[in-house]
Protein backbone atom coordinates (compact mmCIF):
# COMPACT_ATOMS: atom_id res chain seq x y z
CA UNK A 1 0.00 0.00 0.00
CA UNK A 2 0.95 3.50 -0.63
CA UNK A 3 -1.26 5.13 1.87
CA UNK A 4 0.70 7.39 4.67
CA UNK A 5 0.77 5.85 8.24
CA UNK A 6 -1.81 8.23 9.12
CA UNK A 7 -4.50 6.77 7.38
CA UNK A 8 -4.32 4.35 10.55
CA UNK A 9 -5.24 6.62 12.71
CA UNK A 10 -8.53 7.44 11.21
CA UNK A 11 -9.84 3.60 11.89
CA UNK A 12 -12.21 3.00 14.31
CA UNK A 13 -9.95 1.42 16.99
CA UNK A 14 -13.41 0.44 18.85
CA UNK A 15 -14.75 -2.58 16.69
CA UNK A 16 -10.88 -3.95 15.32
CA UNK A 17 -10.85 -7.32 15.81
CA UNK A 18 -7.87 -7.78 13.70
CA UNK A 19 -5.02 -6.31 12.26
CA UNK A 20 -2.63 -7.45 10.03
CA UNK A 21 0.79 -5.13 8.84
CA UNK A 22 2.41 -7.69 6.72
CA UNK A 23 5.41 -5.44 5.16
CA UNK A 24 3.47 -2.10 5.61
CA UNK A 25 5.45 1.00 5.89
CA UNK A 26 3.64 1.75 9.29
CA UNK A 27 5.37 -1.48 10.61
CA UNK A 28 9.00 -0.41 10.28
CA UNK A 29 9.06 3.39 10.09
CA UNK A 30 10.66 4.90 12.77
CA UNK A 31 8.17 6.03 15.53
CA UNK A 32 5.72 2.89 14.61
CA UNK A 33 2.79 4.34 13.90
CA UNK A 34 0.61 1.37 13.96
CA UNK A 35 1.68 1.38 17.58
CA UNK A 36 -1.46 3.87 18.66
CA UNK A 37 -4.14 1.70 16.57
CA UNK A 38 -2.90 -1.60 19.10
CA UNK A 39 -2.85 0.93 22.19
CA UNK A 40 -6.82 2.43 21.56
CA UNK A 41 -8.12 -1.32 20.06
CA UNK A 42 -7.14 -3.33 22.69
CA UNK A 43 -10.01 -4.12 24.13
CA UNK A 44 -11.45 -5.90 21.00
CA UNK A 45 -8.18 -6.68 19.47
CA UNK A 46 -8.09 -10.19 19.34
CA UNK A 47 -5.51 -10.97 16.28
CA UNK A 48 -2.68 -8.92 15.46
CA UNK A 49 -0.03 -10.26 13.10
CA UNK A 50 3.47 -8.35 12.15
CA UNK A 51 5.46 -9.10 9.27
CA UNK A 52 8.65 -7.55 8.03
CA UNK A 53 10.14 -9.30 4.77
CA UNK A 54 11.94 -6.80 2.62
CA UNK A 55 15.40 -7.99 3.31
CA UNK A 56 16.06 -4.07 3.44
CA UNK A 57 14.57 -3.42 6.65
CA UNK A 58 15.36 -6.42 9.13
CA UNK A 59 17.36 -3.92 11.01
CA UNK A 60 14.15 -2.34 11.99
CA UNK A 61 13.39 -5.39 14.29
CA UNK A 62 14.41 -4.38 17.39
CA UNK A 63 12.75 -0.86 17.40
CA UNK A 64 9.42 -2.86 16.19
CA UNK A 65 9.57 -5.42 19.18
CA UNK A 66 10.56 -2.36 21.73
CA UNK A 67 7.56 -0.33 21.01
CA UNK A 68 5.16 -3.69 20.43
CA UNK A 69 5.78 -4.42 23.96
CA UNK A 70 5.33 -0.84 24.77
CA UNK A 71 2.30 -0.58 23.44
CA UNK A 72 1.08 -4.34 25.03
CA UNK A 73 1.89 -3.20 28.26
CA UNK A 74 0.19 0.32 27.91
CA UNK A 75 -2.67 -0.86 26.63
CA UNK A 76 -5.63 -1.24 29.09
CA UNK A 77 -7.76 -4.44 29.26
CA UNK A 78 -5.77 -6.64 26.00
CA UNK A 79 -7.76 -9.30 24.66
CA UNK A 80 -5.44 -10.34 22.43
CA UNK A 81 -5.52 -14.46 21.56
CA UNK A 82 -3.89 -14.67 18.88
CA UNK A 83 -0.06 -13.37 17.64
CA UNK A 84 2.05 -13.57 14.68
CA UNK A 85 5.35 -12.04 14.24
CA UNK A 86 7.03 -13.39 11.18
CA UNK A 87 10.31 -11.92 9.73
CA UNK A 88 13.56 -12.93 7.73
CA UNK A 89 16.31 -12.30 10.29
CA UNK A 90 15.30 -12.48 14.52
CA UNK A 91 17.42 -10.52 16.11
CA UNK A 92 19.64 -12.07 19.09
CA UNK A 93 18.89 -8.84 21.14
CA UNK A 94 15.30 -9.48 20.39
CA UNK A 95 14.78 -12.27 23.21
CA UNK A 96 14.35 -10.06 26.22
CA UNK A 97 11.26 -8.44 23.87
CA UNK A 98 10.02 -11.27 23.20
CA UNK A 99 9.49 -12.42 26.51
CA UNK A 100 7.97 -8.75 27.56
CA UNK A 101 5.22 -9.82 24.77
CA UNK A 102 4.20 -12.82 26.15
CA UNK A 103 4.00 -11.83 29.18
CA UNK A 104 1.71 -8.43 28.15
CA UNK A 105 -0.74 -10.80 26.42
CA UNK A 106 -0.47 -14.14 28.90
CA UNK A 107 -3.87 -13.47 30.59
CA UNK A 108 -5.57 -14.08 27.13
CA UNK A 109 -3.48 -15.62 24.75
CA UNK A 110 -3.80 -18.88 22.78
CA UNK A 111 -2.03 -19.27 20.02
CA UNK A 112 1.56 -17.64 19.37
CA UNK A 113 3.45 -17.98 16.25
CA UNK A 114 7.34 -16.79 16.00
CA UNK A 115 8.44 -17.12 12.37
CA UNK A 116 11.77 -16.15 11.22
CA UNK A 117 14.44 -17.99 8.62
CA UNK A 118 17.22 -17.28 11.25
CA UNK A 119 18.58 -15.75 14.00
CA UNK A 120 21.17 -13.50 13.78
CA UNK A 121 23.34 -11.01 15.51
CA UNK A 122 23.30 -7.26 14.50
CA UNK A 123 26.21 -6.18 16.16
CA UNK A 124 29.71 -7.66 16.39
CA UNK A 125 28.47 -7.35 19.97
CA UNK A 126 26.08 -9.58 19.99
CA UNK A 127 28.64 -12.20 18.69
CA UNK A 128 29.05 -13.91 15.51
CA UNK A 129 28.73 -17.24 14.33
CA UNK A 130 25.71 -19.44 15.77
CA UNK A 131 24.26 -17.05 17.95
CA UNK A 132 21.54 -18.11 20.84
CA UNK A 133 19.01 -15.60 22.18
CA UNK A 134 19.06 -15.54 25.94
CA UNK A 135 15.08 -17.50 26.20
CA UNK A 136 14.98 -18.40 30.04
CA UNK A 137 12.71 -15.56 30.43
CA UNK A 138 10.72 -16.53 26.94
CA UNK A 139 10.30 -19.82 28.40
CA UNK A 140 9.24 -18.68 31.84
CA UNK A 141 6.85 -16.26 30.56
CA UNK A 142 5.19 -18.77 27.85
CA UNK A 143 5.26 -21.18 31.37
CA UNK A 144 2.77 -18.61 32.64
CA UNK A 145 0.48 -18.03 29.94
CA UNK A 146 -2.76 -20.38 31.00
CA UNK A 147 -4.56 -20.77 27.67
CA UNK A 148 -2.07 -21.39 25.38
CA UNK A 149 -3.39 -23.89 22.73
CA UNK A 150 -1.28 -23.28 20.06
CA UNK A 151 3.27 -22.36 19.92
CA UNK A 152 4.80 -22.34 16.40
CA UNK A 153 8.76 -21.30 16.82
CA UNK A 154 10.68 -21.54 13.55
CA UNK A 155 13.60 -19.59 12.91
CA UNK A 156 14.66 -19.03 16.77
CA UNK A 157 18.23 -20.45 17.98
CA UNK A 158 16.88 -20.98 21.42
CA UNK A 159 19.64 -22.53 24.14
CA UNK A 160 20.01 -26.17 24.48
CA UNK A 161 20.81 -25.30 28.02
CA UNK A 162 17.74 -23.84 29.35
CA UNK A 163 15.10 -26.42 29.24
CA UNK A 164 16.98 -29.07 31.06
Amino acid sequence: PHSGPSCLTRLNPGSLRSLAAVDAPATFLPGSPWVELVVSAAPTLDRLQLAILRPDVQNRWPEVFARLAEALVEARSLNLSVLEIRGLHFPVSCGGFLSSVVKACSRTLRELRVDFVDTVALSSQEGTGQVEIDDADFWEALVQVPSLEALHLAGLRTSPRTCK
